[in-house]
């Protein structure tokens, strides 16, 4: 079972592309709230009551908690993509095997274009994207759609389904994600994947130690 906090930091990390295209339409409004903000912060005196809401008003401005999704989101995955690199600690026997990589690009023309036919200046609008954003959030979380993430396929990753076991542990898995590597261009049945465990339904594989 993947972990809440996994999940939502991956869910960050599939909307980021969206992210990236509403805080480009509303860099202006980032400018200026930045240019406030930092008048606010050069003043030699106490801070008022109305300076403190003032900021308290750019922190829950929409483009404030978009960037700080976004980040969130890119450092996740970075944090997650950059295990792959190191030593793998375990290995798995493939005994079933879906790939699951090719489910990004409906997810991307359901949950991501749509938005784009929205007005993205506006405000209001920008409130209640971010809450029906969260809405899919949840259902994204609950519904096990967390290996769909158009960043992995952008940066060339490929997502898999399997069940297997893990033989340094004498233990049988079932329904794991397992995130593959460029330079792993195929998996099959009863290949040996050495691997590491992000947490307990994350793997990230590192190589392929014996081939079918």
């Amino acid at each position: 079972m993947i972990n809440l906090k996994s999940k939502i930091f991956l869910f960050f990390s599939s909307y980021t592309p969206l992210f990236l295209i509403i805080l480009i339409q509303n860099h202006n409004a980032i400018a200026k709230n930045f240019g406030i903000f930092l008048n606010i912060f050069e003043k030699k005196h106490i801070y008022s009551i109305n300076d403190l809401l003032v900021v308290a008003k750019i922190i829950i401005h929409p483009t404030t908690i978009l960037l700080i999704s976004l980040f969130l989101g890119i450092c996740f995955l970075l944090y997650l993509l950059n295990k792959h690199n190191q030593l793998a600690q375990d290995k798995i026997k493939v005994y079933e095997i879906e790939n699951v990589t090719s489910e990004s690009m409906t997810y991307i023309i359901t949950y991501l274009v749509p938005f784009l036919s929205l007005n993205l200046n506006s405000t209001l609008n920008l409130y209640c994207i971010m809450l029906l954003i969260a809405t899919i959030g949840v259902i994204y979380i609950n519904s096990d759609m967390l290996y769909v993430n158009p960043l992995l396929n952008f940066w060339g990753y490929k997502t898999f389904k399997i069940s297997g076991e893990i033989l340094n542990r004498d233990k049988k898995v079932k329904d794991m994600f397992i995130i593959m590597p460029r330079k792993i261009s195929r998996i099959y049945k009863s290949n040996i994947v050495d691997f590491l465990q992000y947490d307990d339904g994350i793997l990230i594989a590192s190589s392929i130690s014996q081939e079918k």
